[in-house]
Formats: structure tokens, sequence, C-alpha cells
């Protein structure tokens, strides 16, 4: 019974060991939007050594230009990395691009 209540323990230990958060703030000026641009998940496998797919950043802001990259693996995310060993280990991402600015007039006089 007490081996039972331990790999239960330790079962849970590791999912939530699992969960992590990374973010890049490229601009700093300005506050974060509130709004995702983009979001999606990347799918690696091996152990997190082959990535099925990239996104660029800087295709998805175009001339806004990129104000913040995230990362994240959640509970589910963890746990489908823990139950496969580490074989697949989906990963989320979101991409958050500068504000819109307004337009400045410029009147010129003659």
């Amino acid at each position: 019974m007490i081996m039972k209540k331990l790999s239960v323990l330790t079962l849970v230990a590791l999912i939530a060991a699992g969960c992590s958060h990374q973010r890049l703030q490229i601009n700093e000026s300005s506050p974060t939007p509130t709004i995702a641009n983009f979001e999606g998940t990347n799918h690696f496998i091996f152990w997190g050594i082959g990535q099925t797919k990239t996104v660029d950043p800087n295709e998805v802001c175009g001339p806004r230009g990129v104000h913040t990259v995230q990362t994240s693996q959640g509970f589910l995310n963890g746990f489908l990395y823990v139950i496969t060993y580490g074989i697949y280990a989906p990963r989320t991402f979101t991409v958050y691009c500068n504000p819109m600015r307004a337009a400045t007039v410029v009147v010129i006089e003659e």
C-alpha cells in the first residue's frame, strides 16, 4: 500500500515538475500586448532533439516587429512527455507583435 502511494506521489511530482514557461521580451519600451497575434504548438520528438516545424516571428509580425515570444509546457504537454518517456514533447508558443502605431500626418503649407 505504501509503495502504491509512493508511486502515485512520484508520478504527480514528475508531471508537476514538467511545467515550464519561457518569455523573451524584445521590445521593453512598451507594455506587452494582451492579444496574441499567433499561437501554436511545436511538436518535438526524441527528447526535444527533433523539431517537426519552425515558425519565424518576423514573418508573423511583418513590418510591425516582434514584441514578445513565449513558450510553455503545461500540464497536458508535460503529461504527454512523461507517458512517452520523452519521445514526444509538445510545447505551446505564442507570438505578440508590436502594437500598430497611429499614422503621423504631416501637413506642408506652401
